[in-house]
């Protein structure tokens, strides 16, 4: 090989290396500069990720108020009698239904007692008899046949003024032919409406009281009577506290009546409580008489001489 052959070849040598030099410094770069990049890439996509957080973190969040939804108030009162004047109600002592004018059911002229009457009465009591909170209102009604004679019928109603049943007095006491019914007292307590009912039996001649209890079950109403009369003391037998209670007795307010007029104080109602039981304890104190607070016979004719 000449020189000049030598010189030309160690030059490509040289060239050659310094080419494989730097191609293997161009890969080595890449990998670094692709490296750096994709932790920027990534420290940038953390904290983008993280800025919402962040800020959700940091930022004040308004209270939400909750309002909860108040309930209408439960009407628990009872209607007053006079809601029951224009009130819509069933038969009523064999008369067809209708609705109450003025407190009168009109009479439909081919009724079988075209002059006969229906009329509501005074007699009023209001309570809850079925335990449901809500109160029932029991109403009596003056019957009149047109000169045929008619038991009164004592009505239940609900609150709405619907009807719940009616008290038969007939039926109630079957001992008894009842010709002729009113009720003297009708009363509320203890989730029970309590009456009393003078019967007159035909043929008889003393009028009969009776008590009876109303309630209700499985919304039916329930009506239970008491056989046994009423015991009220005559002029000269014994009576006591609890006499009239809480049928009212004529002879107990005929006491009342003459102790009110000696001055003492006490109400003709009837019906010997503690009132009464007082003013006679008094009345015997003043006349001398044992203070027993019971009128015996003594005290009945100190009160009334005989004769």
């Amino acid at each position: 090989m000449s020189s000049r052959h030598l010189v030309a070849w160690a030059v490509l040598a040289l060239a050659g290396t310094a080419c494989s030099s730097g191609t293997s410094g161009l890969t080595d770069a890449s990998p670094t500069s692709s490296s750096s990049t994709a932790t920027t890439s990534t420290a940038l996509s953390t904290a983008e990720s993280a800025s919402p957080a962040e800020a959700t973190s940091t930022a004040p969040v308004a209270p939400v108020a909750t309002v909860a939804p108040t309930a209408a108030p439960i009407n628990t009162e009872a209607p007053p009698l006079a809601a029951f004047r224009s009130a819509a109600v069933p038969e009523v002592c064999g008369f067809p239904a209708g609705q109450l004018v003025d407190g009168r059911l009109p009479i439909p002229a081919n009724s079988d007692y075209p002059d006969g009457s229906v009329e509501l009465g005074n007699a009023y009591a209001a309570g809850d008899l079925d335990g449901d909170g809500l109160p029932e209102v029991a109403v009596v009604f003056w019957c009149n046949g047109g000169g045929v004679s008619w038991p009164e019928e004592l009505h239940v109603f609900r609150q709405d003024l619907s009807p719940v049943g009616f008290v038969d007095l007939m039926s109630t006491f079957p001992d008894v032919s009842v010709w002729r019914g009113g009720y003297d007292a009708l009363t509320y307590s203890d989730g029970l409406m309590r009456a009393t009912a003078t019967l007159e039996e035909s043929g008889a001649e003393e009028p009969i009281t009776r008590q009876l209890t109303v309630g209700m079950a499985n919304g039916q109403l329930v009506v239970v009577g008491e056989s046994a009369p009423v015991p009220c003391p005559e002029y000269g037998e014994t009576a006591r506290r609890g006499d009239g209670v809480p049928t009212p007795c004529e002879s107990i307010a005929g006491l009342q009546r003459v102790l009110s007029s000696l001055g003492y104080q006490v109400t003709d109602d009837g019906q010997f409580g503690p009132g009464t039981e007082a003013a006679v304890m008094a009345f015997q104190a003043d006349y001398g008489l044992p203070v027993t607070g019971i009128i015996d016979p003594e005290t009945w004719y100190t009160l009334l001489p005989p004769g």
